[in-house]
């Protein structure tokens, strides 16, 4: 019979099996170890505890199922990855207005350092590239036309002053 727990360190409710109990086990939201409540039994040494059903982190969403490292550092599960979210941005920032592509340039920026770090999801790497790829792109041509339209603009009023 399993029970659930929340994590003294994130609060974070986890299903922690009977046979744990008294066991180090690992909170699937953040990492940290600590001692499952009940009879002591032999430990083998900390077991990474299943999160509970339907059960969402307060912090990153629903919960996953990636495997957490256990020992030192902070450790956290993989945040979901924003690449279609991403893409869209930049692709937006070229129909509608080029600060969506800036948006798009900035987070896919975070996200590839994210996923990089092994903080987020990486299966979403190529459609965040593709996105801020698009966003670096409309940043570019709209700076080139901005310039484009003060030189003609000033350029119209040099000539106007002859």
């Amino acid at each position: 019979m399993s029970g659930t727990v929340n994590c003294s360190f994130c609060g974070s409710p986890y299903r922690v099996p009977a046979e744990l109990a008294g066991q180090e086990v690992s909170c699937p939201n953040c990492g940290q170890v600590g001692t499952a409540p009940g009879v002591a039994q032999p430990a083998a040494g900390p077991v990474v505890a299943e999160p509970a059903e339907g059960l969402a982190s307060p912090y990153y969403g629903p919960a996953t199922s990636y495997p957490l490292p256990l020992g030192g550092g902070r450790s956290y599960a993989m945040r979901p990855h924003r690449g279609a979210t991403i893409l869209v941005l930049g692709i937006l920032g070229f129909v509608i207005c080029f600060i969506l592509g800036i948006i798009a340039w900035s987070m896919g920026n975070t996200d590839l350092l994210l996923m990089r770090k092994g903080a987020m999801d990486p299966s979403g790497r190529s459609l965040t590239e593709a996105g801020r790829l698009c966003g670096m792109i409309c940043a570019i041509l709209n700076l080139i036309w901005f310039a484009f339209v003060v030189l003609y603009v000033f350029g119209g009023f040099a000539l106007m002053g002859r």
